[in-house]
């Protein structure tokens, strides 16, 4: 009986101890940023970089500004993964200057306050830059997510694109919820 009342109040405690544990992350919220993690990668397929240096001899570089969540579902979904003949690596970039030696930059919405500086930093250069707040295109960013019918969405800016010198595939543009056409 003593070992039954002690197994019951440990499974007590650890359920107090999970409801009131803050920054808990739900199974949802998980799913979510493996979504938008797989949407990363595969961008790499019907995007065209312009004067990315010969297969082989430099890194494409994700860069991720974001919270722990969604960074850890980046970095299993790019760990020894390979774009256009390069090795794809996950970096966490200090400064808005950092961001400029990107492919894709990555501002989550736990981060949204840093997103005009980085964005200004990365404006004039081929940088893919997706965001998931909900001004986040309105901010000059290219691609943005969305959660539509509890389903992960994106919209896209041409304009953006056009100024970052990216080739958007036509495959890309189909399944884009919205594309901002270029003003």
């Amino acid at each position: 009986m003593d070992v039954l009342k002690r197994l019951l109040r440990a499974a007590l405690l650890a359920a107090i101890a999970g409801a009131l544990a803050p920054g808990v992350v739900t199974a949802q919220e998980t799913i979510e940023a493996d979504i938008k993690a797989t949407f990363l990668y595969n961008f790499t397929r019907f995007i065209e970089w312009p004067g990315l240096p010969t297969p082989g001899s430099a890194q494409f570089r994700i860069c991720v500004i974001a919270d722990a969540t969604m960074e850890q579902a980046i970095k299993r979904t790019v760990e020894g993964e390979v774009v256009q003949g390069r090795p794809l690596v996950m970096t966490q970039p200090q400064t808005p200057q950092d961001a400029a030696g990107c492919q894709i930059l990555f501002v989550g919405r736990s981060e949204r306050h840093r997103a005009s500086a980085l964005l200004a930093a990365v404006r004039d250069l081929p940088v893919l830059s997706v965001g998931d707040s909900p001004e986040f295109l309105d901010q000059g960013g290219t691609i943005q997510f969305l959660l539509v019918e509890n389903r992960v969405r994106f919209d896209v800016s041409l304009q953006s694109a056009h100024r970052a010198n990216l080739k958007f595939s036509a495959n890309l543009l189909r399944v884009a919820r919205t594309v901002k056409p270029i003003r």
